[in-house]
């Protein structure tokens, strides 16, 4: 049949004899050795059946015939049946496959096809694949550093993908998912979060990613963030920034923890607790000066003005008065007393 370039019945040999449960084995499979070779022949044909053919033959329940299926493909110059061989390295169980991958990678690697890291990622990412693992990591790295377009384009675009998928995440585990693997690609990820928490309504998914991410381009985003109409967006952010441990963001968050919803002012004070002694400092000093400027233009808006005290009387009692009642705290001297608190200061 491959003499005679016969695919069809080469893709028919490919479903030869029932494969009984126990298939891997080999032991009690006897049309394995008639599939493997029909995998081996229809990979060195160019027809439309085989990719199909080839598909069928990578998830085979015997490892031999997946096994031949591979070999074939290795053999070829010319790529064929790339979606099932990208399908089957996203989705075959590991470490069990650990030895397909390798090859399977291999040969992806050879082809450089335009797309096969999107490809890749497009399938790990799936809600129904199979645990991240740190064989995805490699493949992942892998296929971009082989991409005929250059890495650094790959990159950008997978990058660029995922962020967009991450606001249509099915669930926070989908969610997390897609977070871990725009971690594994670096600062090409961090910039497709800066640029979708510039967004209008930007994903919770998205905003908890930038905190992951930990890039500061983040932090200025974030804050204005912290007045978002969402209640789930403004808590998110809060606990971004407390990820980023910037202090750039300490009078935000400050302000955070009067916010109307209880949620947010938990995100905030954890975040700035997360910070430390740093933003216990950082508080302090923007409450003191904006303590100063409310005194200034108190004083300014009274007209009146601080005077010496006459020569020879700096000792002397002055006149007993009544004491005006004193004004209740302000919020910031409010702010700056659990501020102290927090750093076991006195109020």
């Amino acid at each position: 049949m491959r003499q005679a370039g016969d695919a069809e019945g080469l893709r028919v040999a490919l479903d030869h004899a029932d494969v009984p449960e126990d298939a891997d084995d080999g032991a009690w499979d006897p049309g394995a050795p008639v599939r493997a070779e029909a995998a081996i022949a229809l990979a060195t044909l160019d027809d439309p059946v085989v990719k199909d053919g080839l598909a069928d033959a990578l998830w085979d329940p015997n490892r031999a015939v997946r096994t031949a299926a591979l070999d074939g493909m290795a053999a070829r110059e010319r790529p064929v049946a790339v979606g099932p061989l990208l399908k089957v390295l996203a989705e075959w169980p590991y470490p069990a496959e650990y030895a397909a991958m390798e090859k399977a990678l291999a040969i992806l690697v050879r082809w450089a096809p335009d797309g096969g890291a999107e490809a890749f990622a497009q399938g790990v990412s799936h809600p129904a694949a199979p645990d991240l693992d740190r064989c995805h990591h490699d493949v992942l790295l892998a296929l971009l550093a082989a991409d005929p377009t250059g890495e650094e384009a790959a990159t950008a675009r997978v990058a660029d993908k995922l962020a967009a998928e991450l606001a249509e995440a099915e669930d926070e585990a989908h969610a997390a998912r897609i977070g871990e693997l725009l971690m594994w690609l670096g600062p090409a990820a961090a910039d497709s979060i800066v640029t979708a928490l510039s967004a209008d309504t930007p994903s919770p998914a998205a905003v908890r990613a930038s905190g992951r991410l930990r890039d500061a381009r983040a932090v200025e985003p974030l804050v204005a963030l912290l007045g978002a109409p969402e209640v789930e967006t403004r808590s998110e952010a809060a606990t971004a920034l407390g990820h980023l441990n910037d202090t750039r963001a300490v009078q935000a968050l400050i302000g955070a923890t009067q916010d109307s919803e209880q949620t947010v002012r938990d995100a905030a004070s954890e975040a700035l607790n997360a910070m430390g002694m740093a933003a216990v400092i950082i508080g302090v000093a923007s409450v003191l000066r904006e303590t100063v400027r409310e005194q200034l233009a108190a004083a300014a808006d009274s007209g009146v003005a601080a005077q010496p005290l006459p020569a020879g009387t700096e000792d002397k009692t002055p006149p007993a008065t009544d004491e005006p009642v004193p004004p209740p705290p302000t919020w910031t001297q409010e702010v700056l007393t659990r501020l102290l608190r927090r750093a076991g200061g006195q109020a």
